[in-house]
């Protein structure tokens, strides 16, 4: 019996008022962006009927179709669910009403999801059992006029497209074109609904299947469509676990499905990843969720069922369940063999996809956590493991060349390791390989760092064909031990490790620290060289790889090293001379020929000039007869100590090239300035304040000083050829050696000073003047400098010793005087010096003021110039000729009667020595007569300089004081030597002044310059 529907129309009234329409409008065109989302609303409806009809009675044999039937003016939806009931009738015309409390299971009801279809119709209509009404204005079921054909137990729904704002056309199109979209994963997690029909007219249409079958613990379902004559299949695999529902008796399930594929090449089935991904709610949301496979559970959605809700505990809840079936389900999809690269890529792997706050996030890391725990890692040779031993091989060639074992020793592992599948490239996966990598963190082993793991032990204990192959796998991997291809270039990292396996099995590294074979290719020709593994070298590819790294067989290097081995080292037999010469020439020749000298360091290769004993290059030096360096006077010996180097045997000389070999290899030739640390300078304090300061030091560090070792006993020797080679050097040097420099950093300035060099050249007294006095170079100058010894100041190295300063010190201290005293009034510079002196002494002081006290009364010595000195000279001596000679006549004694004139020698004397003031001055004690006689005149005595002049003139007589004249009688005139001293004195002095002894005093005797001239013209004329 049908229900009443006046009935419930008028209690849908009641509750819901009699104007209605624009809420029932409302919910029906905003809920839903897409106006065809009706359709899910449709199939839901159903296969909740169906779900229904089963649970009531499972042995149900009605059909699991529906069926959609498009015409012009209508759409018809048909299917085999649970007939209406009154229940129904007044759910699907209300809304916020339906029947789903009844079943937890159902994913629609009549309600809201219903009012959908008011986007194309006014009047639905339903046809059920005894149910045949259509509905008005959203709330108002009515009778329907006319009663269609149905099929046992068919529900039938008709949409008449009657809608005021859409026509007929837009609405066949929109619908249309949904029915033809619908695709064949709508069935995917219906229950109940197997096929799906649809009809457009006369036009097209289409049938969707789904076909359910165990498979272990999952379900495959396979769905096939036919769209307009268009096939189209798809297999997934589904899995499911049970959620119990809060405040209900009942469960609920959250599904999982991936996609299943057969591989073309190997016709195997794999699970691939899905493109698009959104999550289900039995029909597919708007809610993308980036996963490879697809997601499917009762979530709570939003009003529009197009979404869900983010911040429901609920929804929550089943994520956080759909966690656990994932990582439930990677374990079942391993024991069915689809565990490989193409699942691993469906998962989530990509972390910038679930970030921290994701509604997503909780499967993502419970994945995550899975792979450390579980062996579920694809491995090279087919097994699974943990992420904790796995590692990733960046090339076929290494996980082929590395075994686990190998590699767990490489790793020094204490658990078992393999490489995962080869299949994982950085190329072709790259969000796995990232996801490995950074997300599970498994080690990434390259060509690198295989290398940098390699050690002795591990290549002693594999066999010879492993060897082999790896000589062949690096044979493609030059840049492993490849040399460096500049001075800032690196070398291969296996070129420093032992890889040459030998004769007896060890390994050592290929090259010497001098580039040299530590072993060579076989044979090696009775020498006494380390041999490659001849099994080795009959490999094709291990003998190119080996000659390619520069392993070569033995040559004329080999055979030099021989004999220096034989012969030239310590405590080995000498080779006879003639043998000796041989093999110098030979390895004189070599070094022309390679350049090398490497060899030959260390070895005692030269004979003294004295044949006695074989030295090392660097205890040798070169001077003639090779070549006139002049550095043999460095290495001269003493009583003491023998030279610190020797000459070399001069039978050299016949060996075309010998010189540049000998001093190539360090025997001395020059003297060498030599660059250090400032941190052995004198002033190193200073010059590194900033570093002890605690400035870093960085690669843009200077640190410079400069010396020559051993100069400081170089300098001692006081050997005018050493100073002289010394010196040359010095010419000769770059400007560079004159400065230490210092910083730590390119932040700091840097600090200079004189080099240690310069220091020592300073302070030594090194450099010989003219009379072979060494002194330091600030006491000489240019004046005082050997012929030998060049003045060149060209790289500033004199400036820097300081040579001639102490001159230069002194004429500046000597003009500053001279200002000064100018400004004071003073013209002697000494007496400067001696004020400076008086200063000190306050009681000095005192005396010297009393002298200068009488000194001021003391009286003026006359003064009488020469206005034309060689003319007055030349008249004198014309004067002398006309002068009478000194007569005697024989007496009881010699009696000279010859007398110059009293008046002419007193005149001539008081006219010369009484001065400005009218005194007459004593011309030794330069003191005033001591008394005037009764004329006025001084009284003095006219005492003859000189007892051997054989003429009288009155230039030949002295004004004296009595005292003076008594004196002067007493300890000049009686002794002949000091009168011959005087007359050298009076002819050598340039002033009119000179020295006399009286007895203990020494004093002078002064003269006015016109006396001085004629009596040295008569002593020279005497002469």
């Amino acid at each position: 019996m049908a229900s009443d529907y006046q009935k419930i129309t008028s209690d849908n009234i009641r509750r819901r008022g009699e104007e209605f329409d624009d809420i029932g409008e409302w919910i029906s065109e905003q809920f839903y962006s897409d106006r065809t989302h009706f359709i899910y609303e449709l199939l839901q409806n159903a296969e909740d009927a169906l779900s229904r009809r089963f649970r009531d009675n499972s042995d149900s044999k009605v059909p699991r179709r529906v069926q959609f039937r498009l015409y012009s003016n209508r759409l018809e939806f048909r299917h085999f669910g649970k007939l209406f009931t009154e229940d129904d009738v007044r759910a699907i015309s209300d809304i916020l009403k339906g029947t789903k409390a009844i079943d937890q299971n159902q994913i629609g009801k009549f309600g809201i999801g219903f009012k959908s279809v008011y986007a194309f119709t006014s009047t639905p209509e339903v046809h059920s059992g005894d149910e045949h009404f259509f509905i008005e204005r959203y709330i108002r079921p009515k009778n329907a006029d006319q009663i269609p054909k149905l099929e046992d137990q068919e529900t039938l729904f008709v949409f008449p497209f009657n809608h005021d704002r859409v026509t007929p056309e837009d609405s066949l199109r929109s619908i249309s074109n949904k029915l033809n979209n619908i695709g064949v994963r709508t069935l995917l997690f219906l229950k109940h609904i197997n096929e799906i029909e649809w009809l457009v007219g006369n036009d097209s249409k289409g049938t969707y299947l789904k076909e359910v079958r165990r498979r272990g613990d999952s379900r495959q379902v396979t769905v096939v469509g036919q769209n307009n004559g268009t096939e189209e299949s798809e297999d997934w695999l589904m899995f499911e676990r049970p959620v119990h529902h809060p405040g209900s008796t009942e469960s609920v399930k959250v599904e999982i499905a991936f996609r299943v594929e057969v591989d073309g090449k190997t016709n195997k089935e794999k699970i691939v990843k899905s493109k698009a991904s959104p999550l289900v709610v039995f029909f597919p949301t708007e809610q993308e969720t980036r996963f490879g496979f697809l997601v499917q559970g009762p979530f709570l959605p939003t009003p529009s069922r197009d979404n869900i809700l983010k911040d429901s505990e609920w929804n929550k809840l089943l994520i956080r369940e759909v966690a656990q079936l994932v990582s439930e389900t990677l374990p079942k999809l391993k024991e069915m063999g689809f565990l490989n690269v193409s699942l691993l890529e469906t998962l989530p792997i990509r972390s910038d996809d679930f970030p921290a706050d994701g509604i997503f996030r909780p499967i993502f890391e419970s994945s995550l956590a899975v792979f450390g725990k579980l062996p579920l890692l694809p491995t090279d040779i087919g097994n699974y493991i943990t992420a904790g031993n796995a590692k990733l091989a960046r090339g076929a060639d290494l996980r082929k060349l590395i075994r686990p074992t190998q590699l767990q020793a490489l790793c020094n592992s204490k658990q078992a390791l393999q490489w995962l599948s080869g299949e994982i490239t950085e190329n072709q996966s790259p969000d796995l390989w990232k996801y490995l990598t950074q997300e599970l963190k498994i080690e990434i082993i390259d060509p690198d760092s295989f290398a940098r793991k390699i050690y002795l032990s591990f290549l002693e204990t594999q066999d010879d064909d492993w060897i082999k192959e790896f000589y062949g796998y690096l044979l493609g991997q030059e840049s492993l031990w490849r040399a460096a291809r500049n001075s800032w270039d690196s070398p291969g990292i296996l070129r420093n490790k032992e890889l040459l396996r030998l004769n007896d099995n060890k390994h050592v590294k290929p090259f010497k620290p001098d580039g040299q074979p530590y072993a060579f290719l076989p044979p090696t020709g009775g020498l006494n060289y380390p041999e490659i593994k001849s099994e080795l070298t009959k490999n094709e590819r291990s003998l190119e790889f080996l000659k390619k790294l520069g392993i070569r067989e033995v040559g004329e290097r080999e055979l030099i090293e021989s004999l220096l081995k034989a012969y030239y080292v310590e405590d080995s037999p000498d080779p006879s001379l003639e043998d000796h010469i041989k093999h110098m020439s030979k390895f004189v020749a070599w070094f022309q020929k390679s350049g090398d000298k490497t060899l030959f360091g260390g070895h005692f290769l030269f004979l003294d000039v004295n044949q006695q004993n074989y030295y090392t290059p660097d205890a040798c030096y070169i001077d003639l007869p090779f070549k006139d360096t002049g550095v043999s006077c460095l290495f001269e010996s003493d009583q003491q100590n023998e030279p610190d180097k020797v000459a070399l045997w001069e039978e050299y000389r016949n060996i075309g090239g010998f010189q540049e070999f000998a001093i190539s290899l360090g025997a001395i030739d020059k003297v060498k300035i030599v660059k250090r640390s400032t941190y052995s300078h004198l002033a190193q304090d200073l010059l590194r304040q900033d570093y002890y300061q605690g400035a870093r030091l960085t690669n843009t560090q200077v640190d410079e000083d400069y010396f020559i070792e051993g100069l400081d006993i170089i300098l001692r020797r006081k050997n005018i050829n050493v100073s002289r080679l010394i010196w040359n050097t010095m010419r000769n040097a770059d400007p560079n050696v004159l400065s230490a420099r210092f910083r730590p950093n390119q932040q700091y300035n840097i600090n200079t000073l004189p080099s240690s060099l310069v220091y020592y050249l300073q302070t030594n007294e090194w450099i010989p003047d003219k009379e072979g006095n060494f002194l330091s170079p600030k006491k000489l100058s240019n004046n005082l400098l050997r012929n030998d010894f060049v003045y060149d100041d060209r790289n500033g190295w004199m400036t820097a010793i300081r040579f001639g300063s102490a001159a230069q010190e002194i004429a500046g201290e000597q003009q500053e005087k001279q200002k000064h005293a100018q400004a004071l009034g003073i013209e002697n510079l000494e007496s400067i010096d001696i004020i400076k002196e008086i200063d000190k002494y306050p009681d000095l002081l005192v005396k010297i003021r009393s002298i200068i006290d009488s000194e001021k009364n003391k009286v003026l010595f006359p003064s009488r110039p020469s206005q034309n000195p060689e003319r007055r000279e030349e008249k004198m001596a014309k004067e002398i000729q006309d002068t009478p000679e000194k007569t005697y006549e024989p007496r009881e004694r010699s009696v000279r009667i010859s007398l110059p004139s009293k008046q002419d020698k007193e005149t001539f004397l008081r006219e010369s020595y009484t001065n400005s003031d009218g005194q007459m001055v004593c011309q030794i004690c330069k003191n005033e007569m001591p008394f005037k006689k009764r004329n006025g005149h001084y009284y003095f005595e006219a005492v003859e300089v000189l007892s051997d002049q054989d003429i009288e003139h009155e230039a030949l007589y002295l004004a004296l004081c009595p005292l003076c004249a008594a004196k002067y009688k007493e300890f000049v005139k009686r002794d002949a030597e000091l009168i011959e001293s005087l007359k050298e004195s009076v002819i050598a002095s340039e002033k009119p002044e000179i020295p006399v002894c009286l007895g203990q005093f020494q004093t002078t005797i002064k003269f006015v310059e016109t006396h001085f001239l004629d009596l040295k013209t008569i002593i020279k004329k005497d002469t």
